[in-house]
């Protein structure tokens, strides 16, 4: 992945400020399927843990009625990649045969849309000349093009982490114009989870707990906060899968009772990032990874991998994250003992404004304190 930061001079005086090349890991093409795609349904086994905590009604959809239900095409990811950047501009470029570049998807600067660039204009035609900023382009990987972000002058400079994410992002969608969501490729997907589904379960015990009715806690979260369906589709495949990366842990960490060294700790906290690697080499499922790769961010900016705070970070991210913490401390676990739902909320409470969003704690709340409305196994 190749990135180009640029600061922007007035009167259009351009200088190279930072060029950074940022290599990713891919996950090992041996065995994706099992990996990702088992880790879906293996978790179902579990089911029972909410039923005993949770009183809210189950919301989920399906794993393939999710699949059928993903968002389509390239337009939003420029949304997405202005809010966690925090930049004015944000764009995807489509280099066409005469090797002029289309940008198919902006934000922040409407009338560029479907404008074809020559290439020596790709940056400065979305950078805004009469005042100083910066501007950055990260190349696409499989197709032609790039993504390229501009932040006005009144703003901070885009630092080493923001190229970082930066590239995080190209990958992201790299992988969305690489598979786009169509219907053949969905159940081709859907074909693989229903036959591996159950591969997992007896090898890995500790991803069976991520079962159907966390993901209706989940996904009646997201309705809750009125994302669309579209966006509870993502956010459900993302309950599913959010583990996926604890794959690549030993198992003597998870289960470790006493307190982890640094590098341990280095180690499992991969997990996020590691699944969502692995994510985005299954077909469709991109806009999931960027979800699973950010659910361990917090509200203050202290979580990780890319240290994101408040609403930069995905809103289905802090869905899952407050999720995450409300399913961890309610059940047993090897390092600590499941608390009461009374003791639960108010740690939920505690966390609000600092490790998880108060909006998706209040919405949280909200499901939680629902009467039950179906049966749950």
């Amino acid at each position: 992945m190749q990135l180009l930061a640029t600061n922007l001079a007035p009167r259009g005086a351009f200088r190279i400020s930072v060029t950074a090349a940022l290599l990713f890991v891919a996950a090992g093409a041996c065995g994706l399927g099992a990996l990702v795609l088992g880790a879906c349904r293996a978790a179902a086994v579990g089911d029972a843990q909410l039923s005993r905590t949770v009183p809210g009604p189950e919301y989920a959809a399906s794993a393939d009625a999710a699949l059928a239900a993903l968002p389509a095409g390239l337009t939003r990811f420029p949304g997405i990649v202005a809010r966690m950047l925090d930049v004015d501009v944000a764009a995807i470029l489509l280099e066409e045969r005469d090797g002029r570049s289309r940008v198919v998807a902006v934000e922040g600067a409407p009338e560029m849309r479907d404008r074809l660039l020559e290439p020596h204009e790709r940056l400065l035609a979305l950078a805004r000349s009469d005042r100083t900023g910066t501007v950055a382009a990260a190349a696409l990987n499989g197709t032609p093009g790039s993504l390229v972000v501009a932040r006005g002058g009144e703003g901070r400079a885009l630092g080493g982490r923001d190229l970082e994410v930066l590239g995080v992002l190209a990958d992201v969608v790299s992988a969305a114009a690489d598979a786009p969501v169509t219907p053949d490729l969905l159940h081709g997907v859907a074909g693989q989870i229903d036959a591996l589904a159950a591969s997992l379960g007896p090898v890995r015990g500790e991803l069976r707990w991520r079962g159907g009715d966390f993901v209706g806690l989940v996904a009646a979260v997201g309705e809750a906060l009125e994302l669309d369906r579209a966006e509870r589709a993502e956010l459900e495949l993302a309950a599913r899968l959010l583990d996926v990366g604890l794959l690549r842990v030993p198992v003597e960490l998870l289960d470790r009772r006493g307190p982890l060294r640094l590098a341990e700790l280095i180690e499992v906290r991969r997990h996020a990032a590691d699944g969502a690697d692995v994510l985005l080499r299954v077909p469709g499922l991109a806009g999931v990874s960027l979800l699973v790769r950010c659910h361990h961010e917090r509200w203050d900016g202290r979580g990780y991998p890319h240290g994101l705070g408040g609403e930069r970070i995905p809103l289905g991210a802090r869905v899952l994250a407050a999720c995450d913490l409300w399913w961890a401390i309610t059940g047993d676990r090897p390092y600590a003992p499941a608390v009461d739902a009374e003791d639960a909320v108010t740690e939920l409470r505690a966390a609000a404004g600092s490790q998880l969003d108060p909006d998706v704690v209040d919405a949280l709340l909200g499901v939680l304190a629902q009467p039950r409305v179906s049966a749950l196994a």
